[in-house]
């Protein structure tokens, strides 16, 4: 799920065609004419249909403009700024940046938030971190396309949403400043050998106040001995997302259009460098279970939303699967008691069909998709 997603769309949404190696070893060439079962399943039906080895995307131009408003970077004034956005951070502290010094208070400024991205416009994109134990709140806000003055007037907004102790927002180098940044994170989390974590991810179908208030008691007293490092990290999704063009709706597996935000709570043992036991691991799957459990009822309705837990960054899962955390790509398996399913009935029969022609022996991750007796939203529906 990246930055330009609420402009632009999903990645299989801007998938045009690809190759991959399927499990007989055969070569498959796919597009929206050629192939097109296997197309629409390659998108949004997790790694189940072979070895992707070459794929070809849609690009697009960023970049802002110093005095037009051009999408494109090419303003009237010819002061473009190309391969630009507008965005960075604001950090926000318990007690001088909260209306409240306290747990009601992050509650609030949560909630402000909330409400500014489901009407925020699908330029903007932004993410919210809840770290574990720290006095400290963190929007993360990128703005695409459009002039400098536009970007400005937006980041009004932004700043709205709770008085920030540290503001980073100005232009900024998308490939250099954005996406590398997250990068060069996950390879010196990888060089250190990374910590043991489990994820707990959530399409969720709405955040009412209920569902904020468990979220910010988990970042504090409401997390119990033995768990370390972690945060809850809330995406905005929406936007093109959540309304593409008519002809991408039908065109891909992905069953959650409808879902306004993505909610991971990340949570780390207590002490980094040493190997946790399998009691201290189930401290934190017990952590996160609770907290799925407990949020279930508030952000999974009977048409829309799903909860996951898995483990990101273990090896050697059952099965001889890597662990996993994420959805749509990722296929985790789903815990008990927890509720929602990533794709539709109709859907879930149709991925089972197209694997069975393409993998009949299960070579690849077999997709797991009639574990919920909740149907979400068809994207037909939307």
């Amino acid at each position: 799920m990246g930055h330009l997603a609420r402009w632009k769309g999903l990645l299989i949404d801007n998938l045009l065609a690809a190759t991959l190696v399927l499990a007989d070893g055969s070569v498959a060439h796919v597009d929206s004419r050629d192939g097109a079962e296997l197309f629409w399943a390659l998108r949004g039906g997790g790694t189940n249909f072979g070895v992707l080895v070459s794929m070809t995307l849609r690009a697009f131009k960023i970049g802002l403009d110093l005095e037009g408003d051009d999408t494109t970077g090419k303003g009237q004034g010819g002061h473009a700024m190309p391969g630009k956005v507008f965005g960075g951070m604001r950090v926000l502290r318990r007690g001088k940046g909260f209306p409240l010094g306290n747990r009601i208070g992050q509650a609030a400024v949560v909630t402000r938030w909330l409400e500014y991205c489901l009407h925020a416009p699908p330029e903007v994109s932004s993410n919210l971190i809840m770290p574990f134990g720290a006095p400290v709140l963190v929007q993360e806000y990128t703005y695409k396309g459009g002039g400098v003055a536009s970007a400005r007037a937006e980041a009004k907004q932004w700043r709205a949403n709770g008085r920030g102790v540290v503001s980073l927002l100005k232009p900024r180098s998308y490939f250099r400043d954005v996406q590398r940044f997250v990068g060069d994170m996950e390879e010196k989390i990888a060089k250190k050998g990374g910590v043991p974590s489990r994820l707990l991810s959530i399409l969720a179908a709405q955040l009412p106040p209920a569902a904020v208030e468990i979220l910010c008691h988990a970042t504090g007293k409401g997390r119990p001995k033995g768990v370390g490092a972690g945060a809850v990290i809330v995406q905005a999704l929406g936007g093109k997302i959540g309304a593409p063009p008519d002809d991408v709706i039908d065109a891909t597996a992905y069953c959650q259009r409808g879902c306004p935000f993505w909610v991971v709570v990340s949570a780390t043992y207590s002490q980094p460098g040493k190997q946790p036991t399998a009691r201290q691991l189930e401290t934190l799957d017990r952590f996160l279970l609770d907290l799925g459990t407990k949020l279930q009822p508030h952000v999974i309705t009977p048409s829309l939303g799903a909860i996951s837990i898995g483990a990101p960054y273990a090896a050697g899962a059952p099965g001889g699967r890597t662990g996993d955390g994420g959805f749509e790509g990722f296929q985790p398996g789903f815990q008990p008691g927890l509720a929602g399913s990533l794709y539709t009935e109709a859907a879930a029969e149709r991925l089972r069909a197209i694997k069975s022609r393409y993998d009949p022996h299960g070579a690849f991750w077999a997709v797991e998709c009639g574990m919920s007796a909740s149907p979400v939203i068809a994207p037909s529906a939307i």
